[in-house]
């Protein structure tokens, strides 16, 4: 009875084992640190505890752990007594998913009765998992052909294989694509040449679906400014940057954005996945308008007085160009007379220089014959690219007035006295008592008119008189010389009109010929003396006082 109810338990445990379809057991449950599972359901309680032991009909299949950090899993079968494998037996090995898709399949036989086990060498790649059912059980199949001579019977089982260790596989731009910059607040530069904008990232792509990531920077205008694109998906962060130069930057116009585009492998038959990120432009300058936004001048015309040129002299002045776009093509300025007659002019280009230099030739001759106010006109040309007409800004300016300065100098001396026909100078500004101070003034135009053609009509008139010596020698003597006559300074003293001037001899012994002077002076009317072969009539003064000014 023993002995049969022996048979009957062994054999009630062989029908236990065959009634039901499968079962999975852990390998070594206390070493993995897994929770050994009931001997009633399938799977395990630990979902990455691996290797796992899956039982069908008395042969238990170990499962590899389901990754792809290797391109071979290994599957290993096992008889478990009294099931064995007999000489000559081999196994055709299949692997599919839950729909029936092929994952896999491998060949294993033995020459040898009771050989331990059969190993089944599945290639993966993850890339060939974009339609494979990976959130179901695999469906493992063994088919054993047993041996010529054997007498066991063929067999086929079947093993449900837990996939609970695979990840999870993305579905939306976030589970593919994750920042690790917020580009929210990134900070687009503004360079002066060419620079980096570096962004951080990680992708998870645990079955090789993507095949590139486009990163696009684009303005407001949606226009392309620099891009970037990805073709690895290793674990970990990763750098992006955008190659970010001047010359693409200077038309753009923010708010500035980053269009990302995940595009997938053709096999994988899933659409592009995009996102569009906003980033500040807080390090762009503000874009020049008006002519102050552009140009400021360093030199305050309101208080600086441009100097009366010697002949032909240039005047610089400063100022400073903002123009981070680089839309500027060049400059003009031009200084202008009060007629709006331009009496020179300067061109320049931008630089990078903070302060930048521009010089006007000004000329003796010309400005002698200008009127005022005196302007300067700054006009800032844009390239045509831009689109942008041209900007002007008028700048009143000072000219210095030689004449108002040498006149100063002669009424500095003293102030001319007069008692009957005696003249002297009083320096204290003040006439003694007995003599009558006299007022000099400037010649009219009219005045001025009328003493180069009749001066016997002016005379008496006490006038102020601009002069250079031409001929002073003993055919005029100590106390007379010649002259050229004129109503201002000028570059041209040939130009004036042909005079006699008389003085004290010891006073005129400061002049010599060639030598520029002002004079206060009385008109004696007009002196007619021989040249050669002729006869020349012309005005003559009187001087009460004079200052040297410079040569002629």
């Amino acid at each position: 009875m023993i002995k049969s109810t022996a048979k009957k338990i062994v054999s009630s445990a062989i029908a236990f084992a065959m009634s039901i379809s499968l079962s999975v057991v852990a390998v070594a449950a206390g070493a993995l640190g897994i929770t050994a599972i009931s001997a009633t359901n399938v799977g395990i309680s630990v979902a990455n505890a691996a290797p796992i032991n899956v039982v069908s009909n008395g042969w238990t299949l170990t499962v590899p752990d389901l990754n792809f950090t290797s391109s071979d899993w290994v599957f290993v079968l096992t008889p478990n007594a009294p099931n064995f494998y007999d000489a000559g037996d081999s196994v055709n090995f299949t692997l599919k998913d839950s729909k029936g898709n092929s994952i896999g399949s491998s060949y294993d036989f033995t020459s040898t009765a009771r050989k331990a086990n059969l190993e089944f060498d599945i290639y993966v790649s993850a890339s060939s998992f974009s339609k494979v059912d990976t959130s179901k059980p695999f469906v493992a199949t063994a088919e054993i052909e047993r041996g010529f001579s054997s007498k066991l019977s063929d067999l086929n089982l079947t093993f449900s294989v837990p996939t609970t260790s695979f990840p999870k596989r993305p579905v939306t731009f976030a589970d593919y694509l994750n920042f690790s910059s917020d580009l929210t607040s990134l900070e687009m530069p503004f360079p002066t040449d060419c620079e980096d904008l570096e962004f951080k990232y990680t992708i998870n792509d645990p079955f090789s679906e993507i095949s590139d990531i486009d990163f696009s920077l684009k303005d407001a205008k949606g226009e392309e400014i620099a891009s970037e694109s990805a073709y690895s998906s290793e674990k970990g962060e990763q750098k992006g940057d955008f190659n970010i130069c001047d010359y693409t930057v200077k038309d753009a116009t923010a708010p500035f954005s980053i269009d990302v585009i995940i595009a997938f492998d053709d096999e994988t038959g899933k659409s592009n996945l995009s996102k569009n990120y906003k980033i500040l432009n807080s390090k762009f300058p503000k874009r020049p308008v008006a002519f102050t936004d552009y140009l400021t001048m360093k030199t305050d015309f309101a208080t600086t007085e441009i100097p009366y040129p010697k002949s032909c002299t240039p005047f610089e002045y400063q100022y400073s160009i903002n123009d981070p776009y680089d839309e500027i093509s060049s400059l003009d300025f031009s200084l202008l007379d009060g007629s709006g007659k331009s009496l020179a002019s300067d061109f320049d280009f931008t630089s990078e220089a903070t302060t930048q230099t521009g010089s006007i030739s000004l000329c003796d001759f010309t400005i002698a014959k200008a009127v005022g106010p005196f302007t300067l006109k700054a006009t800032i040309k844009f390239s045509t690219s831009t689109g942008k007409p041209s900007l002007e800004s008028v700048i009143p300016v000072k000219i210095e007035n030689p004449a108002v300065k040498h006149l100063s100098a002669l009424n500095a001396q003293g102030v001319v006295c007069a008692k009957g026909s005696t003249f002297s100078v009083a320096k204290s500004g003040k006439c003694p008592a007995g003599t009558k101070a006299v007022r000099f003034s400037e010649p009219t135009d009219i005045q001025w008119n009328t003493l180069t053609r009749a001066p016997a009509q002016v005379k008496g008139k006490n006038l102020l008189i601009f002069g250079c010596v031409s001929q002073f020698d003993a055919n005029t003597g100590g106390s007379k010389f010649r002259a050229y006559a004129s109503k201002t300074p000028t570059a041209s003293w040939l130009s004036g009109v042909n005079s006699i001037f008389t003085g004290n001899a010891k006073n005129l012994l400061k002049l010599k010929e060639d030598d520029a002077f002002v004079a206060k002076i009385n008109v004696t009317g007009a002196t007619s003396y021989s040249t050669i072969g002729n006869k020349t009539t012309v005005p003559t003064f009187a001087i009460r006082d004079f200052v040297k000014i410079g040569t002629c």
